[in-house]
Order: structure tokens, then sequence, then C-alpha cells
């Protein structure tokens, strides 16, 4: 490598000028000498002086050629023995001295010149033979191979590295002909082209090796002796280029395949922005066959006007190598409908010059739809974050705290700036901080950690928390942080185990047997009723008692059966039902038993049975009791002719007791046979009557209130199996509901009311007699007292001014009139009180009615009222006008009447307020009796009448001087709310 160097760095180096302009002047010199030394000589020197003065010449090259390191020196000392034996021979004084001494400097010229010259010469010949030795050092170790080879083809060199790309021994092709190994050498005129070019053409060749292996070969050839026709061959194995090659193409075209299959379009571009290639999938997106887009269309051909010139623009923007990158355009089907696409740019560089534009258009309409998912979900998440009833803090490795929802705020009673300011761990009792930075490490992990902690609040209160900490982003090291309070939660703990230790206290207070055994049935604890029940001597601590000890001899295999069965390899067997047993006390005494049992502990891991054993005496004394009762009750039911029923509306079955077979003549198999009667009345009538009424109730405690206390009743005629028809009345109560708050069993009787409603409707016909003779009465009456009026107008007409008396009898004879017309008229109103069944009225109509009703004067009206309906008399207007006209009667001053609404706990109360006199105290109830009052005193009678129909309470609570205050008691089940 030195060597290397050296010759590299003397060739690199410029010839030294002084060395060659040295040898100049010493050739001029010694020319010059040389030449002035023969005229002298021959001039002047004699045959023993020219002879003497050649002579010396020969040791003087002699020397400088062939010891040339010391040519100098030798040639001095060689002109010194001339000069000696010159002087000796000298003839002629000093003319022979100078002839001497020129001939001595000539021949210490001529010694330096040629020891330079020939030391010149014997470095080029050791830089040649290193320079050779080198070439042929890197024509054997070249990673290419070298051949030599005359001009008729004779192969005169091969490298080692030609013989390993051919495969063959250097031995076997020294010699040969180029041809005879496959290599075809180019022709001279190509040799010569390939010696004028910058770069040297190749050829590509196959041929096989000596082990049958495929070869390709690279062949450079170049002429390099034009004399001789000699040529250099350079080889270059390129096997595995061509493998790689191939393989290349192999992976283009199954790139070719797979971008068919993407779902997306993969396309190229021409300089002039044409489609040049193009996917399947541009069907999916442009609606455009690959065949269609490379048919001479251009990019911006296929994106709507509106984007068109954009992307024309930005087209040749990266044409000319300005920064390349993604673009969202909207691409245009032919049907002229778009689609939001995203198209990846990148160059096609060929020869280092841009050809082109590589792209791939993704369809982003699945995106934008994800996206709008993504912002809804986010806002959903943010709501989630900020509604949260759980603490969520987001903060760093270190603890520093970046946001923290509303429920963190309240729990650690910071506002959001001071939160933000603070570090989590500023939180935390200082005994927890070790076990934090631990927790932390584990969080740095990739780990979710859940753990409990304390922690104090801003204002120092301690809060037991359960954590749950994650890392959110291992970049920026953000930890998100759940935090929820469970102080309460640690309360209830603490109090549960205070209770589990209570429990065996608790036990001896049981009023039953308590125990637990082990998995082989011996009893481990009983509770002292226990002692007491089976008469075993708590005082004897050493007892030893079987669960099968407490039941008799009998029944012992059947209990020890249930206790096997709860054992977890039969788990599936429990039961939650008690059994009922013979126990047998220590003194042999039988008592019934129900006996309870349980495993103690999961399934796996069950140590024992836990029971309990029920003493049932007293219960099956009180079984026998009830029996007693049922019959008398049965008999109470068939003594009264009452049916009873029972309805299971999902099963569809109906029972029935009592009187039935009597009520519809039928024996109770002929109505299970044909139970289209009682199908009928209950299923299709009464039913929908009770669905009816709670689908109007959207009040929800007056809903609860009326399942849990409303009876229901209600009257149908139906037909008998003789024939004939009867009158029922149907009492029921819904016993039982699902979860659609809808009657799933319904129990209730049935009487039969025939007679009865024979003499309701006897009793509607003698009314509806005896109304229409009061009504004919009272339009006979008021026909006539209009007569009275009219003659006691006309005698107040004729009595003379003077005779007050007689004005006084006649005004008294007028108002007895008018009281007579208020009192018939009264008749009327009260004649219609229950005649119609209640029905649901809505309160604020009702109310504006009267209101419109109502003579007013200068006297304001305001109505406060929500949207609701009572059940009450249809003379409900009646009462509401009434209330009216009283306050602007009796009130005096009234400017102003208030109703209102008190919803309540028992219904709700309905105010009629004014701003007049008031009622004096003592008056409060009076002024409700009949012929109460100033003038007929019947309003207010009336009033308090139609309300008591429904059950409606009517009191006066205001106080004298500041105005009269009706309140109305509505109970709960008369009214219903509207949303």
């Amino acid at each position: 490598m030195s060597s290397v160097k050296k010759r590299s760095a003397q060739a690199d180096k410029p010839p030294t000028i002084s060395k060659d302009k040295s040898i100049l002047l010493l050739s001029g010199v010694l020319s010059f000498l040389i030449l002035t030394s023969e005229i002298n000589l021959y001039i002047y020197a004699g045959p023993l002086q020219f002879y003497l003065a050649h002579i010396f010449i020969f040791p003087v090259i002699f020397f400088s050629v062939f010891i040339p390191e010391k040519g100098f020196t030798l040639s001095v000392a060689t002109g010194f023995c001339y000069l000696l034996v010159s002087m000796a021979t000298i003839s002629d004084g000093m003319r022979d001295i100078l002839s001497s001494a020129l001939v001595f400097l000539a021949y210490i010229t001529t010694g330096l010149l040629l020891s330079i010259v020939i030391q010149e010469i014997k470095e080029k010949e050791k830089e040649i033979e290193e320079s050779r030795k080198f070439y042929e050092n890197l024509f054997e170790n070249s990673p290419d191979g070298t051949i030599i080879c005359s001009g008729d083809g004779e192969i005169l060199f091969i490298n080692e590295t030609a013989t390993k790309i051919l495969d063959i021994k250097k031995e076997k092709i020294l010699g040969e002909n180029i041809s005879d190994i496959g290599i075809n050498p180019e022709s001279p005129e190509q040799i010569k082209e390939n010696n004028t070019k910058a770069e040297m053409e190749s050829s590509k060749l196959k041929f096989t090796g000596d082990n049958n292996q495929e070869i390709w070969v690279e062949i450079y050839g170049k002429e390099i002796d034009k004399k001789t026709g000699t040529c250099q061959i350079l080889l270059h194995n390129i096997t595995d280029s061509v493998k790689a090659e191939e393989a290349l193409l192999k992976s283009e075209t199954r790139l070719r395949e797979l971008t068919s299959q993407l779902p997306e379009v993969i396309f190229e571009l021409d300089r002039e922005g044409n489609f040049t290639y193009a996917t399947r999938y541009s069907m999916n997106i442009f609606e455009r066959s690959p065949e269609e887009l490379t048919s001479g269309t251009k990019l911006w051909d296929v994106i709507v006007p509106e984007d068109s010139q954009r992307a024309q623009n930005n087209f040749e923007w990266f044409m000319n190598g300005r920064i390349i990158g993604s673009v969202e355009y909207r691409a245009i089907k032919p049907d002229k409908r778009e689609v939001p696409i995203l198209v990846h740019f990148s160059y096609i560089i060929i020869n280092n010059e841009i050809q082109g534009l590589r792209g791939v258009a993704l369809d982003l309409s699945q995106r934008k739809h994800i996206e709008k998912a993504l912002r809804h979900s986010e806002k959903n998440f943010k709501t989630l974050f900020e509604n949260s009833i759980d603490a969520i803090i987001t903060h760093n490795i270190s603890g520093k705290i970046f946001e923290g929802n509303e429920s963190a705020h309240r729990l650690l009673k910071t506002g959001n700036d001071e939160l933000r300011s603070r570090n989590i761990l500023d939180f935390f009792p200082k005994s927890e901080k070790e076990r934090i930075n631990r927790i932390i490490n584990e969080i740095k992990s990739g780990k979710s950690v859940l753990f409990e902690s304390t922690i104090l609040s801003a204002d120092n209160n301690i809060l037991n928390v359960e954590m749950s900490s994650k890392m959110i982003d291992p970049a920026e090291e953000k930890i998100q942080t759940i935090i929820r309070d469970i102080t309460e939660r640690k309360k209830s703990e603490r109090a549960l185990t205070e209770s589990e230790k209570r429990f065996r206290n608790l036990t001896d207070l049981l009023p039953q047997t308590i125990f637990e055994t082990d998995r082989e049935g011996k009893i481990t604890f009983l509770n002292k009723m226990g002692f007491r029940t089976f008469a075993i001597n708590a005082d004897k601590p050493d007892y030893e008692l079987n669960i099968t000890d407490l039941v008799c001899a009998s029944e012992k295999e059947k209990l020890m059966s249930e206790f096997l069965a709860i054992l977890p390899e039969k788990a599936s067997n429990v039961s939650d039902e008690g059994r009922e047993y013979t126990g047998v006390t220590s003194v042999n005494k039988s008592l019934p038993l129900l006996i309870y049992l349980s495993p103690i502990g999961a399934q796996g891991e069950c140590k024992g049975v836990r029971g309990a054993a029920i003493d049932i005496s007293g219960i099956k004394k009180a079984e026998k009791e009830l029996r007693k009762s049922e019959q008398r009750l049965n008999l109470a039911i068939e003594g009264a002719g009452i049916c009873v029923w029972d309805w299971n509306m999902e099963k569809d079955e109906m029972f029935f007791a009592g009187n039935y077979q009597e009520l519809f003549r039928c024996s109770l198999s002929e109505q299970n046979e044909n139970n289209e009667s009682w199908r009928e009345v209950l299923q299709l009538k009464f039913f929908s009557d009770i669905m009816a009424f709670f689908s109007d109730i959207t009040d929800v405690d007056q809903k609860k209130y009326s399942r849990e206390s409303r009876h229901f009743e209600s009257e149908y005629k139906m037909k008998c199996r003789d024939g004939s028809h009867k009158w029922i009345n149907v009492l029921g109560k819904v016993a039982e509901w699902d979860e659609q708050e809808i009657p799933t069993r319904i129990v209730g009787i049935m009487i039969d009311i025939t007679e009865i409603r024979n003499y309701q409707n006897a009793l509607f016909e003698s009314n509806k007699k005896l109304n229409l003779l009061s009504s004919i009465t009272r339009h006979d009456i008021l026909n006539h007292l209009a007569g009275v009026k009219g003659f006691t107008d006309l005698l107040d007409k004729k009595t003379p001014e003077g005779n007050p008396e007689l004005k006084h009898y006649v005004k008294l004879i007028r108002q007895a009139a008018d009281n007579i017309q208020d009192q018939i008229t009264f008749t009327r109103d009260y004649q219609n009180i229950g005649v119609k069944s209640p029905i649901w009225q809505n309160v604020l109509s009702v109310v504006n009615s009267a209101r419109a009703r109502a003579q007013l004067r200068n006297v304001k009206v305001s109505v406060y009222l929500d949207n609701f309906d009572i059940y009450a008399d249809p003379m409900l207007e009646k009462i509401f006008f009434n209330l009216m006209d009283n306050a602007i009667r009796h009130g005096e001053n009234v400017t102003k009447i208030d109703v209102t609404f008190e919803k309540n706990s028992d219904g709700g109360t309905l105010i009629f307020s004014d701003n007049g006199i008031g009622v004096p105290e003592k008056f409060k109830k009076k002024i409700f009796e009949h012929g109460f009052g100033t003038n007929t005193g019947l309003g207010l009678f009336l009033v308090k009448e139609i309300l008591d129909i429904t059950g409606m309470k009517i009191t006066e609570t205001g106080k004298e001087g500041e105005g009269a205050r009706f309140e109305i008691r509505i109970p709960r089940e008369s009214i219903r709310y509207h949303e």
C-alpha cells in the first residue's frame, strides 16, 4: 500500500525544474569545455598530451556508468591523476597547464553529468518495475476479470478473477483462442469506437461453466496496442444482477397485480399530465376504466371544475421540482356525482430527470364519514369527560396537572386555574409518597394500574379514593388518572366488618336455630335457640352433634342427601326453599321443623354448610286455624250470594269460588268448557276500563297511589246459560303488575244486582216523571210569578208618591217575588245534581268558560293554572261561576280574583281568592249551610253539594278585611296531569 501511495505521489508530482536545468546547464558547460579542450589540444598540444587527454576519459565514463553514486568523486580523482600525469609531461608552460585544466574540468563535468543521468535512468527503471508489479497485482486482484489477447484472438493473459467468473482453469485457457470459450471479440471498428468514447459500450453474454452453472457476463473490449492489435477485454460477473433484474421483473409483475387489488387508484402521469397507467380501482372512484383514463385523459379532466385549475397549477408546480406532497380534490364521475379524494404524489425519475408523476388516489368518502363520527365521538367523549361523576385528571410523569374535569374540582375543592398550578403528588399524604412513586414506575412500563389510596383535598379533608392510571401519550409521558371517591364505600366496608363481628351475637337473639357444619356434616356452630330447641346442655364444650341428629331416624337419610346435594360438585341441586322434617330433641321430643341449607364459601372452596332450623309448630297450628277461617269465609260467601274470581292473565287461568252456579245458572265445569261470558266481561270490558284509567294518568305518584289503593267497579249485563240476562256488579283490584306497568293478575267479586238494577230503573222512571212534573210546575209558577211582578210594577206606578207606606209594601211584594224566582231556579239546579255521572274535565277550560259567563264589571280575574284534569260532576262550571259571582256580589270593593292551584301529597288544592272585605270568622262554616246569606243562601250550599259527589271538600280560609279565600281540596285519585 505504501508503494502504491508513493507511485501515486510521484505520478502526481510535476517534474523537478531545478534538476532538469542543472542537467542542461552541465550539458552546455560540458559541451563548451570539450569543444574548447579539443580545439586547444588540436592547436597547441603534442601527440602525448592529446593521447593522455583522451585516454583518461574511459575511466571517468566507466565509474560514472557503473558506480553512479560515486561517479563524481571518482571523476575528480581520475581528473587529478590526469592532471598529475599531464604536469609531468608539460613542455610549453602556461599553455599546457591551461589545456590540462580545461580537460580536468571536462572530466569532472562529464562524470557529474553521467552520474546524474545514470541515477535518473535507474530510478525510472525501478519505478517502471514497481509499476509493473503493481498493475500485475491490480489485474490479479481486480473484482473484474481481465483478458489480454492478440489481434488474432490468442489469449495472452488472464487474471484470477476472470477464471473464477468463467469457471475455467488458467492453464486450460492460456494460448487458446478467445472464441473457443464462447466469447466473440468485437470487431476492430467497435474496439476503435470504444477507444474514442468516454465510456465503453458493453454487451451481455450467457454461457455455461465447467460446473454447468449459467453465468451472465458483461463484456467491455478496448484496443491497447494499435501496432499489434492487442486488446484488453474486461469481464464483469452480472449473474446476480441479472437474477435480481428477473426477480425485480417478477416483483413488479406481482406489484402490478397487487396494486390492481388495492382499494385505491394507483396511477402514473406523463410530463403533460396525461394518464399513462391506472389500476382497476379507477372504476370505483372515477367510474372510468384504466383504458379510458389512458386514452388521452388528463388528471384535471376528472376533477370538478372548481378544483381543476388548482390541480393543473399543482401539477406544474411539482413538475418544476418543487416540494411534492398530498393534495385533496373533489373528483367528478361521468354522472356528475362528486367524490372527495386524497392524492399522494411522487416523482418518476429516469436518468436523473423528472419524467412524470406517480400517485395514489384514496376515496375519502368513508374517511369523511369517519371524521364526522370521530368529531361526534370526541364531542361525546368531552361530554362524558365533563359530566363524569368520577374525577378525571391528565398529568405527566412528574405529576404536573394539565387538565381536570368538573368532578375533579368538586372532589379536590379547587378551581380550574388552581388545579393546573398544582402537582398531583401534593394531594397525597407523605406516608403514601413512596408507594405512589412505585406505582408511577409501573405506569411508565405501559401498565394500567388500579389502586386505592387516601388523598387530601384543598380544604384538608381526608378522602378514601380508588384510582385508575394509564399512560395515554408515551411520547409526552402523559398519564390519565380516574379518581373515584370511595369514602362512603369504605365506611360501608367497615360497617360490614362490624356487622360480621356482630353476626354470631345476633344469631343468639334469633328465635330460630342457626347452625354451621363442616363438609362431613359435623355441627361446628349452634346458636342459643338451637341449644334450647333441641334440649342440649350448652355448658358442655365437648358436645358432638351431626346434622342428621336434628331429625328423627326415618328422615336422617333424606336430610343427608339434601346436605350432599349442595356441595360444589352438585351445586346445581341447591334449592332456596326449605324442606319440612320431623325434628327430635335430646329428650326424644318430636317437633315439626323447616330446614334451610346453603353452602359456606364459593364454589370450589366450600368449607361446609350453614343452615336454619325453624320450629313450625306455631305455623302448623296457624295453618289449621286458617283452614277453619277459609271454611267460614266460604260459608259467608255462599250465604251472601257472592262469586269470587281470580284471573291470572299471564297463564290465562281463571279461578271461581262461591255462588257461581246460581249466578250464571251453570256449573263450574260447564263454565270452564264455555268461558265466553267471563272473557267478554273481564277481559274485553273490565280490563279495558282499568287500562284506560291508568293510560290517562301521567303523574307517577298518582298512578302509584291508584295502583295500590284503587278498587274498580263496573256494572255489566251478562247472558246466562239458560238464555236469560242478568245484571252483575263486578268489583276488582289489580294484584300484580309486570315491568311494563301492565296488570298480570286481577282479583275481585261479582254480585247479582238484577233486582237492584230493576229498582233503579223503576226509580229512574219515577224520578223522570217527578222531574217532568217539577219542570211543568216550575214553568207554571214562573209564568204566574211574571204576572205578579208585572202587576207589582203597575201598582208601583199607580201608587201616589205621597203614600210612602204603600210604596214600602209594594217593594216588599217585589222582593218576595224575586226570592221566589231564585228559589224556583235553585230547585232546577239542585234537581240536576248527581243525575249525570262524573267526568274528567280540564280545569283551565272550565274556569275560562265560567269567567266568560260571569258579570265581572271592573273585576280582573287572573288564572294561574297548569294543564290538568279533575274527575267531577258535570256542574263543575256552575261551582266556579258561583264562586266568582259570590265574590262580586258580597266582596263590596273587589277589584281582582285569583285562581291558583297547589299540589300536595294528598292530591291538590284549587284556590279562589279576592281582595274584598272577606268573611267574618264566625260565618266561615255557616256560609255553606242551606238558607244562610243575604240573598237566598243557596249559592255556596249548591257548591258544597256538587263537590261532595266526587269527594271534594271546600272551606273558606281568608282573613277578614283582606279578602275571601275558598280552597277546594281534590283527592289524588281525582287528578290527572298532562305533560
